[in-house]
């Protein structure tokens, strides 16, 4: 199994370049995750010890497992940060740093939801490629959707 290192530096944009979130990982920002998603540095231990040993901005990360790999044939598993409230802005882009590493067949994936109970997918890895062996930056258009469409 590969680790599932999701290095986490999110940046909440108007497309007018106006910074509207920010959660640059040097403190824990105290979003709620499911069981082996953490905070801290992580060890470098995970897909066949080629994980990173700090993230993109600092040491801290937002990982699963930061000390080694995800188990095989896992469930899904979601970390989710506070609401962040996007009604009032237009043309909006999620920002981020990530490193990946998931086996040819697993998927990680971003979901967005304007009510927290309905979640629209607006990133899944490409299979067939899924590792990353640095620090990548990605930019998603996300206020642009509806769960009910």
């Amino acid at each position: 199994a590969w680790s599932n290192t999701a290095t986490v530096d999110v940046t909440m944009t108007a497309l007018d370049s106006r910074r509207v979130y920010n959660f640059p990982m040097d403190s824990d920002p105290g979003w709620s995750s499911d069981a082996s998603w953490a905070f801290g540095q992580p060890t470098g231990e995970g897909s066949h010890s080629m994980d990173p040993t700090s993230g993109a901005t600092g040491n801290n990360v937002y990982g699963y497992n930061l000390s080694g790999d995800y188990a095989n044939s896992l469930s899904e598993r979601y970390l989710t940060t506070m609401a962040i409230d996007c009604s009032n802005l237009t043309d909006t882009e999620l920002r981020f740093q990530r490193w990946l590493g998931v086996e040819r067949f697993d998927e990680a994936g971003i979901e967005v939801s304007n009510n927290g109970t309905d979640w629209i997918q607006v990133w899944l890895n490409p299979q067939g490629n899924p590792v990353t062996k640095k620090m990548a930056a990605r930019a998603i258009q996300t206020c642009k959707f509806d769960p009910e469409d």
